[in-house]
């Protein structure tokens, strides 16, 4: 008998053959890299009817900010009645007590507001630099919601729904783009909070459970203290995990 076997048969052979099914899995996405639609990826960078002007998006949902009518949406019917009782109704006291409040006090934003750039939009007194570049970006003021607690709002925000399970916008985005690097998730939350919907902020619902999120640390925890789960390694030391991998090479 031969005393030496190739790396073919090693994978056939050893650990039940559970290497060659590994191998076969890896080539055959591999193949699939650069087809029409992805191939067999799911992650696979997908032909679209137009060109894809877009290759990644980094979203900032910095929850507790400032208001919206703080920052860049002058409401100038606010000054008009500053102070002034009007009528409001809170649709929390209407699900508690079933009754309508007569009236809220109105108040105007502390910050002042002036136009900016040749598009004259209005910023607050609180972004002097982000002001200088308004004509680069783009706002959007048409969105609304029912939900009058933070849960629901955060869950529209991220999902476009509050009572359903619906895919996050990250996940629908990772579906839409694939990905150029399937060693790697498509779709990263940074430390995501575990209240206010929680995981479904950055869930795949009903779609392939590839396209789901991967969570890197978590809301109150210092950045400097996350660790990634099967990323590090307490039992061997660098030297030797330094051998480990050259003998995979």
């Amino acid at each position: 008998m031969n005393e030496f076997i190739n790396r073919r048969v090693a994978l056939q052979t050893a650990g039940c053959g559970f290497g060659a099914l590994a191998l076969r899995s890896l080539m055959a996405g591999d193949a699939a890299v650069g087809k029409a639609g992805g191939g067999t990826d799911p992650l696979g960078v997908k032909e679209t009817h137009f060109p894809a002007r877009v290759k990644r998006v980094i979203f900032l949902f910095m929850q507790g900010g400032p208001s919206q009518i703080d920052s860049f949406d002058y409401k100038p019917q606010l000054e008009a009645h500053d102070g002034k009782q009007m009528p409001f109704d809170d649709a929390r006291v209407i699900a508690n007590t079933g009754k309508r409040q007569s009236a809220q006090r109105v108040m105007k934003s502390p910050w002042k507001f002036q136009q900016y750039g040749e598009t004259g939009k209005w910023v607050s007194e609180l972004f002097p630099s982000t002001a200088e570049h308004v004509d680069r970006l783009c706002f959007l003021h048409g969105m609304q919601t029912e939900g009058v607690a933070h849960g629901p709002a955060t869950l529209f925000l991220h999902c476009g729904a509050t009572n359903n399970a619906r895919p996050s916008f990250g996940s629908w985005l990772s579906y839409g783009l694939g990905s150029e690097n399937r060693d790697l998730p498509a779709f990263v939350t940074i430390s995501p909070s575990a209240g206010n919907g929680g995981t479904r902020n950055y869930n795949h619902a009903f779609l392939p459970a590839v396209y789901q999120g991967t969570p890197i640390g978590k809301a109150g925890v210092p950045f400097e203290q996350t660790t990634l789960r099967n990323l590090g390694n307490g039992v061997l030391s660098p030297t030797e995990q330094r051998r480990q991998l050259d003998l995979i090479r």
